[in-house]
C-alpha cells in the first residue's frame, strides 16, 4: 500500500514519490504488563529518565521559533489553514492544488533523536476523518519513521532506504490519543498512550542513521476540500540519554 503522509513528506524533502510493501513490526507488549517496555513492571518506560528539551502546549497563540509552518507543501509565515487557538494547534486544510498535500508544522532545524523521544497529543476522535493525521521523523530520500492515523487505522511507518511499512492496526480514539516515537539502545519504538503516562509499544525496528539529523513533522495530509480540522496539543521533545 502507499502511506499518504510518508509520500507527501518525501516529496517535501526531495520532490519524490514513493510506494512500498510490508516489513516486520514489534510484537507489542511482549511481557503483557501493559507498558510496552518488556520488563514486566507496568511502569512508563520513558518519563523516569527523560528530560523535556522542548515543549509546546500551543497556549500562547503564536508559533514557536522551533517550528516552520507548512501549508499545502509550501513554507509559509502564516496561513488560514493552520492556527494556534484555545490551547491547541488547529490544522484545517483548504482545497489542495492537486494531489495529496501536507499542512502542519515542521521543525525549523534538524534535531538529534538518538536516546530521545518526540510525542504529541491528538485531543479529538479521528473516527471517520478523511485526511491522514500524524507524527513523523524524516531524513533524506526514502528515510521516514512515522505514526499516522488514516481511514480508522493506525499506520506504523518505517522506511530506511528499503521498501516497507508495518501492517495497519485498528484505530482507537482513546488508546491512541497520544503518539510517540522513541529511540533507545539502537531501537526505535512506535508507541501510543491513553493518558500520556503509560505507553503501549506498537512496533519496533533498528534505529536508522538519519536519527542523528532529522526533521519533526506534525500535521495533516489531504487531497480533498472541506475535510474538517484536526487538532494537536502538547508537542514534546525529550532527551533520554543515560
Amino acid at each position: 500500500m502507499v502511506v499518504r503522509f510518508q509520500c507527501v513528506l518525501v516529496m517535501l524533502l526531495l520532490a519524490a514519490g514513493c510506494s512500498f510493501d510490508g516489513i516486520s513490526a514489534g510484537d507489542g507488549d511482549s511481557d503483557g504488563d501493559g507498558d510496552g517496555d518488556g520488563d514486566g513492571d507496568g511502569n512508563d518506560p520513558t518519563d523516569p529518565t527523560c528530560t523535556p528539551s522542548f515543549t509546546d502546549d500551543f497556549a500562547d497563540g503564536d508559533r514557536d521559533d522551533f517550528w516552520q509552518a507548512i501549508a499545502r507543501n509550501q513554507e509559509v509565515e502564516s496561513s488560514n489553514d493552520l492556527r494556534e487557538t484555545n490551547g491547541m494547534l488547529v490544522v484545517d486544510p483548504s482545497e489542495p492544488d492537486g494531489g495529496w498535500q501536507f499542512t502542519g508544522y515542521r521543525s525549523a532545524v534538524e534535531q538529534t533523536l538518538m536516546s530521545s523521544l518526540v510525542r504529541v497529543e491528538i485531543p479529538m476522535s479521528l473516527t471517520g476523518y478523511r485526511g491522514s493525521v500524524g507524527l513523523a521523523l524524516a531524513g533524506g530520500l526514502w528515510e521516514m519513521v512515522a505514526i499516522e492515523i488514516e481511514d480508522d487505522e493506525v499506520h506504523l511507518t518505517y522506511y530506511n532506504n528499503s521498501n516497507g511499512t508495518t501492517d495497519p492496526i485498528p484505530y482507537d480514539a482513546d488508546a491512541h490519543r497520544f503518539l510517540q516515537l522513541r529511540e533507545e539502545g539502537g531501537t526505535v519504538f512506535h508507541e501510543a498512550s491513553a493518558d500520556g503516562l503509560v505507553w503501549q509499544e506498537l512496533a519496533r525496528n533498528p534505529t536508522p542513521a538519519f536519527f542523528e539529523e532529522t526533521l519533526i513533522y506534525i500535521g495533516v495530509t489531504a487531497d480533498r476540500e472541506e475535510i474538517g480540522a484536526a487538532r494537536f496539543d502538547n508537542a514534546q521533545l525529550h532527551d533520554c540519554a543515560p
